[in-house]
Protein backbone atom coordinates (compact mmCIF):
# COMPACT_ATOMS: atom_id res chain seq x y z
CA UNK A 1 0.00 0.00 0.00
CA UNK A 2 2.74 2.62 0.80
CA UNK A 3 3.87 2.11 -3.15
CA UNK A 4 1.62 4.90 -4.13
CA UNK A 5 2.72 7.37 -1.20
CA UNK A 6 6.79 7.12 -2.10
CA UNK A 7 8.05 10.07 -3.87
CA UNK A 8 11.13 9.42 -5.98
CA UNK A 9 13.56 11.70 -7.29
CA UNK A 10 16.74 11.51 -9.53
CA UNK A 11 18.89 14.32 -8.56
CA UNK A 12 22.81 14.56 -9.29
CA UNK A 13 22.42 11.42 -10.68
CA UNK A 14 21.88 9.74 -6.96
CA UNK A 15 18.28 8.04 -6.36
CA UNK A 16 16.00 9.36 -3.15
CA UNK A 17 12.92 7.31 -2.39
CA UNK A 18 10.98 9.64 0.14
CA UNK A 19 14.28 11.46 0.77
CA UNK A 20 16.53 8.50 1.57
CA UNK A 21 19.97 8.12 -0.49
CA UNK A 22 19.39 4.52 -2.38
CA UNK A 23 22.11 2.45 -3.33
CA UNK A 24 21.20 1.69 -6.64
CA UNK A 25 19.54 2.98 -9.56
CA UNK A 26 16.85 0.28 -10.29
CA UNK A 27 14.33 2.39 -8.18
CA UNK A 28 14.23 5.17 -10.16
CA UNK A 29 14.84 3.17 -13.38
CA UNK A 30 12.26 1.30 -12.61
CA UNK A 31 10.00 4.06 -11.94
CA UNK A 32 10.78 6.06 -14.76
CA UNK A 33 10.29 3.35 -17.37
CA UNK A 34 6.84 2.79 -15.40
CA UNK A 35 6.47 5.82 -16.14
CA UNK A 36 7.95 6.07 -19.90
CA UNK A 37 5.63 3.30 -20.82
CA UNK A 38 2.20 4.59 -19.87
CA UNK A 39 3.30 8.19 -20.84
CA UNK A 40 3.95 7.13 -24.14
CA UNK A 41 1.08 5.38 -25.70
CA UNK A 42 -0.81 8.30 -24.04
CA UNK A 43 0.92 10.82 -26.12
CA UNK A 44 0.43 9.21 -28.79
CA UNK A 45 -2.83 9.10 -29.03
CA UNK A 46 -3.22 12.01 -28.30
CA UNK A 47 -0.96 13.20 -31.46
CA UNK A 48 -3.13 10.79 -33.15
CA UNK A 49 -6.56 12.41 -32.30
CA UNK A 50 -5.17 16.05 -32.92
CA UNK A 51 -3.91 15.20 -36.28
CA UNK A 52 -7.44 14.06 -36.82
CA UNK A 53 -8.95 17.29 -35.56
CA UNK A 54 -6.93 19.24 -38.07
CA UNK A 55 -8.26 17.05 -41.04
CA UNK A 56 -11.77 17.44 -39.92
CA UNK A 57 -11.32 20.63 -38.97
CA UNK A 58 -9.81 21.39 -42.98
CA UNK A 59 -12.75 19.37 -44.12
CA UNK A 60 -15.82 21.07 -42.75
CA UNK A 61 -14.15 24.54 -43.23
CA UNK A 62 -13.37 23.83 -47.23
CA UNK A 63 -16.70 21.87 -47.81
CA UNK A 64 -19.87 25.00 -47.49
CA UNK A 65 -21.76 22.45 -48.31
CA UNK A 66 -21.56 20.48 -45.40
CA UNK A 67 -24.96 20.23 -43.40
CA UNK A 68 -25.13 22.14 -40.15
CA UNK A 69 -21.53 23.49 -40.76
CA UNK A 70 -21.71 26.41 -38.31
CA UNK A 71 -22.62 24.02 -35.44
CA UNK A 72 -19.56 21.62 -36.78
CA UNK A 73 -17.35 24.35 -36.34
CA UNK A 74 -18.01 25.31 -33.20
CA UNK A 75 -18.11 22.04 -31.90
CA UNK A 76 -14.61 21.83 -33.71
CA UNK A 77 -13.42 24.81 -31.39
CA UNK A 78 -15.81 23.81 -27.93
CA UNK A 79 -14.64 20.33 -27.38
CA UNK A 80 -11.46 20.03 -29.12
CA UNK A 81 -10.44 16.81 -30.19
CA UNK A 82 -13.24 14.71 -28.86
CA UNK A 83 -15.33 16.55 -32.16
CA UNK A 84 -12.84 14.43 -34.66
CA UNK A 85 -14.71 11.19 -34.60
CA UNK A 86 -17.81 12.31 -33.85
CA UNK A 87 -17.85 14.93 -37.51
CA UNK A 88 -16.13 11.99 -39.16
CA UNK A 89 -18.71 9.26 -38.11
CA UNK A 90 -21.96 11.26 -38.11
CA UNK A 91 -21.19 14.32 -41.04
CA UNK A 92 -18.15 13.37 -43.05
CA UNK A 93 -18.62 9.48 -43.99
CA UNK A 94 -22.24 10.26 -45.46
CA UNK A 95 -21.17 13.25 -46.86
CA UNK A 96 -18.66 11.65 -49.03
CA UNK A 97 -20.98 8.80 -49.56
CA UNK A 98 -23.66 10.80 -51.16
CA UNK A 99 -20.89 12.81 -53.24
CA UNK A 100 -19.24 9.57 -54.51
CA UNK A 101 -23.33 7.69 -55.35
CA UNK A 102 -23.79 10.67 -57.82
CA UNK A 103 -24.97 8.85 -60.88
CA UNK A 104 -22.85 9.97 -63.52
CA UNK A 105 -23.83 10.69 -67.41
CA UNK A 106 -22.73 6.96 -69.20
CA UNK A 107 -20.49 7.54 -71.84
CA UNK A 108 -21.45 7.01 -75.39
Amino acid sequence: MDLFAKTIEYVNDRCYVDGVLQNTNSTCTTAGTVALAILLPLILIGLALFVWWIVTLVHVLTHPDVPNRVLWIVLHFAVGSISAPVYHFAAKRPYEKSKHSAVKPAAE
